[in-house]
């Protein structure tokens, strides 16, 4: 079976890699100069930055052993953050740190999960997820600020995709952690791994290397065009446009540029595809001339200021 995949970042290259093992034919196109998509690095005074915040972890051990077989040097990292709240820092997950916060709210969070009147509420939203689950002290003081900030949308608007990530905490952990009696919530994200050199982007290269100088991964090449009665795609590489049969197609490009080229054929208006949300992301480095007081991996900052 011939594959086309468009986008060669992460998902791409493994997803590559997988059908490569299968016997399938596969072609890989990349628009961008490299691959790896977000998951890129670059170097400021002998640091590098990713493009966002990258790290290797998973709950399922075939794929954390097989992701990391793919890059010879790794180190591993505790997975340190920190809640800054009424200038206050609280470990992460913060149902498990209650006894961080000030007695008030240590208490108001404490009774609203004890004493939760949405236990019974079954969740259409992240919102009602969230009560039901924590209650509306551990939602209201920092699951939803921090949640909205993130998302830049009200809770009620998103819906259920994300939640079943979230694991539910034992009623007794969130009575300890209120008392002053911490454990660790989340434990497949207690550590993770990170390449020891050149940020996240040393993995991608790891992964992209096999493919490099063969027909499977051609960068540079844009697709301008998906015909899915004819299964062909036009791809333009270099100013020069070729046309290439598939199988079977995954696309990994941003779902409203997808769109925008498959309108016509699937009935979607142009307006309507201007109306579908999306997040941006910008990033910026902050240069201290201090040390950080403990070894954060990073800091959640609810506040809405």
């Amino acid at each position: 079976m011939r594959v086309v995949i468009i986008g060669a970042g992460i998902g791409g290259l493994f997803i590559a890699k997988k059908l490569l093992e299968q016997g399938h034919e596969v072609i890989l196109f990349e628009k961008n100069t490299y691959a790896g998509g977000l998951a890129i690095s670059h170097q400021f005074r002998e640091i590098f930055y990713d493009i966002g915040p990258h790290i290797v972890f998973s709950k399922d051990n075939k794929i954390l052993n097989e992701m990391l077989s793919m890059h010879s040097a790794w180190n591993k990292f505790e997975r340190r953050n920190e809640i800054v709240l009424e200038g206050n820092f609280i470990s992460y997950p913060f149902e498990n740190y209650l006894g961080m916060l000030s007695s008030d709210l240590n208490n108001y969070c404490l009774d609203k999960f004890i004493n939760n009147e949405f236990t019974n509420l079954i969740p259409e939203n992240m919102l009602d997820f969230f009560l039901q689950k924590f209650g509306s002290g551990i939602v209201d003081v920092y699951l939803k600020p921090y949640n909205e900030k993130l998302w830049k949308t009200e809770l009620k608007e998103l819906d259920l995709q994300m939640v079943e990530r979230i694991p539910n905490p034992p009623t007794e952990d969130v009575i300890n952690g209120a008392k002053g009696i911490y454990s660790v919530g989340y434990t497949h994200q207690a550590y993770f791994y990170y390449p020891e050199q050149g940020g996240i982007y040393s993995f991608i290269e790891s992964i992209s290397k096999a493919y490099l100088g063969t027909s499977i991964l051609n960068l540079n090449s844009e697709v301008e065009d998906i015909d899915l009665s004819t299964k062909n795609v036009r791809v333009n590489t270099l100013g020069e446009s070729r046309q290439y049969g598939f199988d079977k197609l995954i696309s990994f490009m941003p779902l409203r540029e997808l769109l925008f080229i498959l309108h016509q054929q699937i009935q979607f208006s142009r307006d309507l595809i201007e109306k579908i949300e999306y997040l941006g992301l910008i990033y910026g480095v902050v240069e201290l001339d201090t040390h950080a007081k403990s070894n954060f991996f990073a800091l959640t900052i609810p506040d809405s200021d």
